[in-house]
């Protein structure tokens, strides 16, 4: 959405002709100063017949980077001392219209081009610093021949990160009518949590066989491909292990390595004590927490115990489902 300067009613005049195909003007007293950004303005507004919208830079009594034949108006050649107004024009109050109606409002001047993909995550080109006009956790809307829907995850001073989730894809093509929104469920855009999460299920059992204590493993290389963004990430599993003795111990976590506990909040520890005997533990365990990634990172289903002599631990997917989880923490 653009910034105007609305001077209501204050006019000038144009110093000489300018054709239809004009992108600069010079005006003939400078009457609108230098306001900051780019600016509405009414060619000719007192002849209905020749009556044109532009939006261009304004700076003393030059007119730069002209769009012309905006809102609804034809571009046209204009004489000498053609009337100029910055008056109050559709372009000042459709974007908030829309917004208030479906919650979209139009990326213009923006465009966005294809620039690459990662899965479901893709990267956009854009012609203007779009910090500007967005922020990460925005949602954004593109046409490609269908709606396809975005949330942003990245920001450069050049480029967009955008996540699809299971809904939509960026092609590699043109991408028209670029609209986002700050609400949290603008029109058509799914909120259903299923299309902005990604999990992995197991439904085997997957077991460390003579596992040295202390020591942290990855049975079945279980993990999962979180991607750039804010994440709720979890993991739940029916964690257990055996051993002849009288106590066990067994750790579960997630992890950004193979073979470690990168991060003790997603760490869950069970212990078990009794008589000399062999002692087989099964549990529900699981952790839920929060992960920021600017790069798509692997996050792995670890399992530890610090009992020697424990003659297997791992996660028994046969009787629970093993299931590590991400949903977008933008919803």
């Amino acid at each position: 959405m653009h910034n105007y300067t609305l001077q209501t009613n204050r006019t000038d005049a144009l110093q000489s002709i300018i054709s239809s195909g004009a992108t600069t003007a010079t005006l003939v007293g400078g009457n609108f100063g230098s306001p900051a950004g780019r600016q509405m303005l009414v060619i000719d507004y007192d002849i209905p017949n020749l009556l044109e919208v532009v939006r261009c830079n304004i700076v003393g009594s030059t007119l730069t980077a002209m769009e012309r034949g905006l809102d609804g108006t034809t571009a046209r050649e204009h004489l000498p001392n053609a009337k100029i107004m910055m008056a109050f024009v559709p372009s000042h109050y459709e974007p908030l219209m829309s917004l208030l109606q479906n919650g979209w409002v139009s990326l213009t001047p923006i465009t966005l081009t294809f620039a690459s993909s990662d899965v479901n995550t893709f990267v956009a080109t854009a012609s203007a610093d779009p910090r500007t006009m967005l922020s990460v956790g925005m949602r954004l809307r593109v046409t490609q021949g269908t709606d396809r829907f975005f949330i942003v995850t990245g920001l450069t001073a050049s480029n967009v990160t955008l996540y699809g989730g299971t809904h939509s894809v960026l092609l590699n093509a043109a991408i028209n009518n670029p609209v986002y929104s700050s609400h949290k469920a603008p029109l058509g855009f799914p909120v259903d949590t299923a299309v902005w999460t990604v999990q992995t299920v197991h439904s085997g059992s997957l077991e460390a066989v003579a596992p040295t204590a202390g020591v942290w493993t990855n049975p079945g290389g279980l993990s999962i491909s979180v991607p750039i963004g804010a994440w709720d990430l979890s993991w739940q599993a029916s964690m257990g292990g055996w051993r002849t003795g009288t106590t066990t111990t067994i750790l579960g976590t997630l992890s950004t390595t193979n073979n470690g506990s990168t991060n003790t909040h997603f760490n869950s520890y069970t212990f078990i004590e009794g008589a000399n005997a062999v002692i087989s533990t099964t549990i529900e365990a699981g952790k839920t927490g929060f992960v920021a990634h600017s790069t798509r990172t692997t996050h792995f289903l670890n399992i530890s115990t610090n009992t020697a002599g424990m003659s297997a631990i791992g996660f028994s997917g046969h009787v629970s489902p093993t299931i590590i989880r991400a949903t977008s923490a933008y919803l």
